[in-house]
């Protein structure tokens, strides 16, 4: 039979050697308290419903490649994305978005579908495409202490950090 969901729960997948391929077209991904390479879906908008897929607490893809979620095939992945509290290096390029919240897109989030979903207490890099936001901002840029996966400050924010990013999250913490 055919695979429902995958739960990606407390790994490190090394983000430039390990793309996760979403090829199924009933598959829910689900991904929690891990580092992530890119998410490539397999795009086939002739079905009724995108894939789902759910991100918490992780740092996904993008590195050195332009998208951490796409499809090399369309605009956008026909995908729903639902995140919290992530941090995305490189385009995020989605068919819908059900909840997006305390999160930080690097580079734009685009959603091909804009009239459903929410966006709240996340930093939106400028350019980005977005159902109704809450409490967002798009300047001024977080600041990381690195960016490089091998780096002991991988993905941390720097103490000199905007603070409109360091106490801009729900809890008045960090994005």
């Amino acid at each position: 039979g055919e695979i429902a969901t995958v739960v990606i729960r407390r790994c490190t997948l090394v983000p430039h050697e390990c793309p996760i391929v979403v090829h199924s077209p009933t598959v829910r991904l689900v991904i929690e308290q891990s580092i992530i390479g890119d998410i490539r879906a397999i795009d086939d908008e002739t079905r009724q419903a995108p894939n789902v897929v759910s991100i918490a607490d992780s740092i996904a893809g993008g590195h050195g490649r332009e998208d951490a979620i796409g499809t090399p095939d369309a605009p956008s992945a026909f995908i729903d994305l639902s995140v919290a509290r992530s941090t995305f290096f490189g385009r995020v390029r989605v068919h819908g978005v059900a909840l997006i919240e305390n999160a930080i897109f690097v580079q734009p989030l685009s959603v091909r579908r804009r009239e459903a979903g929410c966006v709240r207490f996340s930093y939106l890099a400028p350019q980005s495409r977005t159902p109704a936001g809450f409490a967002c901002v798009s300047e001024p840029a977080p600041v990381f202490m690195s960016r490089e996966f091998s780096a002991p400050g991988y993905a941390r924010l720097a103490f000199e950090s905007p603070a409109a990013i360091a106490a801009g999250a729900e809890s008045r913490g960090e994005m």
